[in-house]
């Protein structure tokens, strides 16, 4: 065998030579006619835009033709004619480049000067060719970072025209994976029964991620990595490439954020069909959300897709700027979920306006139209008037504990569609249903007719200087992290409804508006005590599920459980209820002033009859009528204050009138003891202006009012005698009407304390001795507009009727207690 086999290799051997022989002719007779055909190969390569294939051609060629180019006429001319065409490929290629890098001029002066790229593969062709020709003699003038930055631009450029849904769906990149987000999108659509559905999902440009995609991977194949120092252009490329993905998926993201609020607003606004009823317009938003989660799913399936693809070793791409993406995206859904509860809660304010308060109002100003007797409806309809503001009350937070459950409970029901845990729900109910709870006291101040307390340009905050020797001064309700408001966007619909009631509320009669502030005083301080725990038990009623999984790692671990305890964050720091007192104490300051007003307008009444000074003899003969009418007034506001806020009817039992000897304890220097008059009375009484104590008339925005009978009616005695007392610095006095205003004070003088007292230790501590202070000053102010000075000073005035001398203090005591007069007097004015 061996002889056999070493007989047929001598003899095949010349032909296996021959053979050799010819194969290697025939290797260079292929390598001639790709020379020789070398020029027609790269214009085809070229035209097809295989540009690197082409730039290869002709790098393997290069050696042949150096070497034989000289020495044969027809390399020469291959030589030349591929110089040429590589040549005006380099000059080419740039100038594309360069066009579509543009940033500032965009694909719009592209257009107009060059064909745009139809491919993300194209823009990377041309940089990469670009780079290959840079240690050539065709070299570009590139380098290597200006073919990246240049590449990256134009890929920007290209991708935001891919932004528009219209096109994005007919823009498919090429190599798509199969499981590409794109790919997925067709699969999703062809799935899915429902082609409103598949229409916004339809709308999102997931092609885009697949063209980030796509730009990323050829990135790293174009350029590949080539050191790992800090400072080689390595590193340099991967910050670039970092940042050309961060900043278009931005411009991505808040594409689509426009997008689906766009969506989500047009889903939120209402149909007006009558023949649709609200139930079914909820029923459809509640199935439009559902599509909008959706999509919204969709969207993170292949958001996360793509920084799966980011995150390859192939593509290379840092971890951190790959799960950037997917954090953006959740933030996005989580901002959609919060915009759709916070549009809830907007039309639940609506709802509230138009079918708690607006009720409300209407029920008072139709039940005051009827001709009754004051006297006889005043304290019934001021209990009717509180029965029926709870009731708007509790059907308020009924209505935002309808909305609590139904948002929480479609949550959980979503729960596979929406990307959204449901602990970000609860979160934002929370804090829409804290707004909620801040907007309607704010309501309330508005309907009692407050400034709204949270404007700038309507309140200035006055500072006011401690002062060391009052005694106690009064509480501030200071709240810290009050939340604005600023998501709403119903506000100015809200506005004209309240405009609306309050225009109502205007019509009224001055009881029934009183008793309408008394009502809603005590409606907020029904809301102090129960908005945040009923809220409260809204959400933890419809977390059932979270709330077993809590009790059961409370039973495995221990601790505290939020969810028994109530403690979850709706109002740990008790800003609801702060809010809700300083609604009831602005509420209740509101009311001391009304009162307050129109007491002093009857007062104030009649006051140009003091100027007359026909008859410098005449003497009053009993208190004005007027003044009767402000103890009407106080006497309702008694009764008023105890219905709602108990306590005694009075501060003291009427004493006997004094004897003349006890007239400066009872009713002080000023109106007992005051002699002298002519120029010594200027001085005296400008000293004793200055002694007089300083009250505070009308409460700061932010005092924590006292809630008792004695606050209330100290403070409607100041309002009316500081308006008083602005009246009186506007007039002129005669000897009458000086004397007629030294009765009226000391009736008002005796009879202040029967209804105010001073209460130590309390911000009460001068209640009496402030509303006495304010009856010197109108009688100060009045002695010093008398134009006869004779008479300041003189309490003996001639009866020429009677042929005696009376006193204002026997005049008072005559019209109370005197037989022959009015019986009534005192029952009229007073308890006793």
């Amino acid at each position: 065998v061996a002889q056999a086999s070493a007989r047929s290799d001598r003899l095949l051997r010349a032909s296996r030579e021959a053979v050799a022989e010819k194969l290697r002719i025939q290797r260079l007779l292929t390598r001639l006619d790709a020379l020789l055909c070398l020029p027609k190969t790269l214009r085809c390569d070229i035209s097809e835009k295989r540009h690197r294939k082409a730039v290869k051609s002709y790098k393997s060629a290069t050696e042949i033709l150096g070497r034989h180019s000289a020495g044969f006429e027809s390399l020469r001319s291959i030589e030349a004619e591929c110089g040429e065409i590589l040549k005006g490929l380099a000059e080419d290629l740039k100038k594309k480049l360069l066009w579509w890098g543009q940033a500032d001029s965009g694909m719009s002066a592209l257009s107009q000067s060059a064909v745009p790229p139809s491919s993300i593969a194209e823009i990377f062709e041309c940089a990469g060719t670009l780079l290959m020709l840079q240690d050539t003699a065709f070299s570009p003038g590139l380098d290597r970072s200006q073919c990246q930055s240049l590449a990256l631009s134009a890929c920007t450029q290209f991708l935001k025209e891919r932004l528009d849904p219209g096109r994005a769906v007919s823009f498919t990149p090429m190599n798509s994976p199969p499981n590409s987000p794109s790919r997925t999108q067709q699969l999703d659509a062809t799935e899915s029964n429902d082609e409103d559905m598949t229409g916004i999902i339809s709308e999102l440009p997931i092609a885009f991620l697949d063209g980030l995609l796509e730009a990323t991977t050829l990135y790293g194949v174009s350029f590949p990595i080539m050191g790992d120092d800090d400072d080689s252009p390595a590193s340099n490329g991967s910050e670039l490439i970092g940042s050309f993905v961060q900043n278009n998926f931005d411009s991505f993201i808040e594409h689509v954020r426009v997008l689906l609020i766009r969506r989500s607003e047009s889903f939120s606004q209402p149909i007006i069909e009558e023949s649709k009823s609200q139930e079914e317009e909820e029923r459809k938003d509640d199935a439009n959300f559902i599509q909008v989660s959706l999509a919204l799913a969709h969207l993170l399936r292949s958001v996360g897709e793509l920084a799966s693809g980011l995150a390859l070793p192939e593509v290379g791409m840092d971890l951190s700027i790959a799960s950037a993406l997917v954090d953006q995206t959740v933030e996005l859904a989580e901002m959609l979920v919060r915009l759709r509860i916070t549009v809830k809660f907007n039309e639940l304010r609506g709802l509230v306006l138009k079918e708690c308060l607006t009720p409300l109002v209407r029920e008072i100003t139709q039940a005051d139209k009827p001709d009754q007797k004051e006297e006889s409806r005043s304290s019934s309809s001021l209990v009717e008037m509180i029965q029926l503001s709870s009731v708007a009350l509790s059907d308020g937070l009924q209505m935002a504990d309808d909305l609590i459950r139904a948002t929480l409970q479609q949550s959980q029901a979503t729960n596979t569609a929406a990307p959204v845990d449901s602990a970000v729900v609860k979160l934002a109910v929370q804090k829409n249903a804290r707004l909620f709870g801040i907007w309607l006291a704010s309501s309330l101040e508005l309907l009692a007719g407050c400034e709204p307390s949270g404007d700038d340009k309507v309140l200035l905050e006055m500072e006011e200087e401690e002062n060391e020797e009052d005694p106690k001064p009064k509480k501030k309700i200071i709240i810290a992290g009050l939340e604005r408001d600023d998501e709403s966007n119903g506000q100015h619909e809200d506005g004209m409804i309240i405009s609306s009631l309050l225009v109502q509320l205007d019509e009224c009669s001055d009881q029934a508006y009183s008793n309408f502030l008394l009502a809603l005083c005590e409606m907020c301080r029904l809301a102090e005590r129960s908005i945040s725990t009923t809220l409260n038990q809204s959400i933890q009623s419809a977390m059932e599920e979270d709330a077993r999984v809590a009790e059961s790692a409370n039973t495995l671990f221990g601790g505290t459980n939020p969810h028994r305890k109530g403690k979850d964050g709706l109002d740990v720091e008790h800003i609801l209820s702060k809010r809700f007192q300083l609604a009831a104490s602005r509420t209740l300051s509101m009311y001391i002033l009304d009162r307050g007003a129109q007491a002093a307008s009857h007062l104030c009444t009649g006051m140009l009859q003091f100027a007359d000074a026909r008859d410098p003899y005449a003497i009053p003969t009993r208190p004005r009528e007027d003044v009767l009418r402000l103890f009407d007034i106080i006497k309702a506001s008694c009764e008023d204050s105890i219905s709602i806020m108990g306590g005694d009817l009075f501060a003291s039992a009427v004493p006997s009138f004094p004897d003349e000897i006890d007239y400066a304890n009872v009713f002080g220097d000023r109106l007992s003891g005051g002699s002298g008059g002519g120029a010594t009375s200027g001085l005296k009484m400008d000293v004793e202006r200055m002694f007089i104590e300083n009250i505070q008339v009308y409460p700061h925005a932010f005092d924590e009012l006292e809630f008792n009978r004695n606050s209330v009616i100290s403070g409607i005695l100041c309002v009316a005698l500081s308006g008083l007392v602005e009246c009186v610095r506007s007039s002129v006095f005669s000897s009458l009407g000086l004397r007629q205003m030294k009765v009226d004070a000391v009736l008002l003088r005796y009879l202040v304390p029967h209804y105010v007292k001073d209460v130590y230790g309390t911000p009460e501590a001068n209640a009496c001795t402030g509303v006495c202070n304010a009856i010197d000053d109108v009688m100060l102010n009045a002695e010093q507009r008398c134009v006869d000075p004779e008479v300041i000073g003189d309490d003996e005035y001639y009866d020429a009727e009677k042929d005696e001398i009376v006193t204002p203090f026997l005049l008072v005591q005559q019209f109370l207690f005197n037989d022959d007069g009015d019986q009534n007097v005192m029952e009229r004015i007073s308890f006793s």
